[in-house]
């Protein structure tokens, strides 16, 4: 049986954590880092590089809709990265 979100019995705890992703550019490395943060409680995710392309239909074959949940931003500024 597939566990989903709807289904599962655990306490959802979020932790003040936030990842930041730099070059990563494969649309499925992506959603693999939103299920991946979804699943260790993570904040927010911060996704930065200049060859980065977020493709919703494409991460969300690997993300499994938590990039729909999870909060996220990209920052494709380097300078604007350091200063946050």
């Amino acid at each position: 049986m597939q566990l989903h979100h709807n289904n599962t019995y655990f306490e959802q705890k979020t932790f003040p954590i936030t990842v930041i992703c730099d070059g990563i550019y494969f649309q499925e490395n992506i959603g693999s880092v939103f299920r991946l943060c979804d699943a260790f409680g993570v904040k927010k995710i911060i996704l930065s590089g200049k060859n980065l392309v977020f493709s919703e239909r494409k991460i969300n074959k690997t993300s499994r809709s938590t990039h729909r949940h999870l909060p996220y931003e990209i920052i494709l500024d380097k300078e604007d990265l350091i200063q946050y």
